[in-house]
């Protein structure tokens, strides 16, 4: 549709609902939060396992919605009113009859990690080409998708989706309801295992977005990661990328800078040279998924360029700081082994280990891998002789056991309790021309230490 538009017996058909109090008005947003402006909406009653909208039913009908679309029936208002078993079911039904109105070509984007970073970049490039639809935040979820697909209309040509899972059966109703021209799996690896238990369960989780998407679209492929090789993509087209090996996109050189790196990327032969502003091999291989993504939708090579060299650094994500006496790292955003390592690696490339520290919390969501896990990043930090190592969190003792196995001087390792005792070790320690990684999951508040940190030091 042109713009989404509907009265609320036209919803009420599509949800196969029972409308109450019938009404003529055309409603044009759809709202699910009653903290929110509702004049003229279709707001949303979502329940989940702690909270109920419904109950905020009488505060949304003050703010004159348009329609409300709920899961019983409202008594004492002549506000047309939507009933429906599930209204989150409803709003999924919605949001997919939107995106089958819409003309334009849409990507979608999954992995255990790069998701956000790979979605932005093929943003930029595809908003060279045209008008193009990205997520508000981070919103790559069961509630969000639906949320971002209600906002596309034809006024865009383009529109880039993010599909996060946290279990089995998510990837594929997202999938369903977004229905690709391009789908693309960054990487496969250890995140979310207390429900996918191990890489394979990740593998099949992540794999949903090709089993679901339509036949006609195509398949963007990692050939450098073994599992993504094993994901049955159904007979469907596909573009190969790879940091190594021969592939439809290629990366063939890879120069690190004070404010970024240089990469060449060969696409079926040619060689296009981008000056990308993000740090590390991680984002590196971003960028070339996302010019996989690009060529597979026929993007010209010099939009490829402007696009991934004006992409900048999100926050908390590698974003690479400045200061007169110091460089911050900022990888506050989540963490899971894969981008804990890709995060010190960066860490590593900016400076010498002897002026290199390491500010790390715990990455969650790893079930019976955690002792593990944290072990061997332990062991990874210590491994890079860096001049100190401060941890905190549950984990913090399995960190540092990794790091003394790798041989690290005792002296350099600091467990610290809190916030406070983050800073203190660092009022001790930091000094002029240093480099200082911060990093864990978001459950960690590591950004708040950032904060502090820059306005402390």
């Amino acid at each position: 549709m042109d713009k989404f538009q509907l009265s609320p017996k036209q919803i009420s058909d599509i949800c196969n609902g029972t409308l109450l109090n019938k009404s003529d008005a055309q409603i044009n947003k759809i709202v699910i939060d009653s903290r929110l402006d509702c004049k003229d909406a279709l707001f949303v009653a979502l329940k989940g396992e702690n909270f109920d909208a419904h109950d905020f039913i009488p505060d949304v009908l003050q703010k004159n919605p348009a329609a409300i679309l709920v899961s019983k029936e409202i008594e004492t208002t002549t506000v047309p009113q939507i009933i429906v078993d599930d209204t989150l079911k409803a709003l999924t039904i919605l949001a997919t009859f939107n995106v089958e109105s819409f003309n334009g070509k849409i990507v979608a984007v999954t992995g255990s990690s790069g998701k956000t970073t790979t979605r932005t970049m093929i943003a930029s490039i595809l908003s060279v080409e045209g008008k193009t639809h990205t997520p508000e935040k981070n919103f790559n979820n069961h509630i969000g998708v639906p949320l971002t697909a209600l906002k596309l209309d034809n006024s865009f040509d383009y529109a880039v989706f993010e599909l996060g899972c946290s279990d089995f059966n998510e990837i594929g109703p997202l999938t369903r309801i977004v229905k690709p021209h391009v789908a693309l799996i960054t990487n496969v690896g250890p995140a979310h295992l207390e429900n996918l238990k191990n890489l394979e369960g990740v593998a099949k989780a992540k794999g949903e977005i090709f089993e679901n998407m339509p036949m006609d679209s195509v398949a963007i492929i990692n050939i450098d990661d073994p599992h993504i090789k094993t994901i049955d993509i159904k007979n469907k087209k596909t573009v190969t990328f790879s940091m190594k090996s021969n592939a439809d996109v290629r990366l063939i050189e890879r120069i690190p800078t004070t404010d970024g790196q240089t990469l060449k990327i060969s696409i079926k032969g040619e060689t296009l040279t981008i000056n990308l502003q993000l740090p590390g091999i991680y984002n590196a291989l971003d960028a070339v998924g996302a010019s996989a993504c690009a060529y597979a939708l026929n993007i010209a090579s010099k939009s490829i360029i402007t696009g991934l060299e004006s992409v900048i650094p999100p926050e908390g994500r590698l974003k690479i700081i400045n200061k007169d006496n110091f460089t911050l790292i900022d990888d506050t955003y989540n963490a899971n082994p894969s981008s804990m390592g890709a995060a010190l690696d960066v860490l590593k490339e900016l400076d010498k280990p002897e002026s290199s520290i390491a500010v790390l919390g715990d990455m969650l969501e790893l079930g019976s891998e955690s002792e593990k896990a944290h072990f061997e990043l332990g062991k990874k930090a210590g491994m890079l002789n860096l001049k100190a190592i401060i941890v905190k969190g549950s984990f913090k003792d399995e960190v540092i056991k990794g790091a003394s196995f790798a041989g690290m001087n005792k002296d350099s390792l600091f467990l610290a309790q809190n916030s406070d005792e983050i800073l203190n070790f660092l009022s001790k320690i930091l000094k002029n021309g240093d480099s200082l990684l911060i990093k864990g999951s978001r459950g960690m508040k590591m950004d708040e230490i950032v904060t502090r940190i820059l306005k402390t030091f």
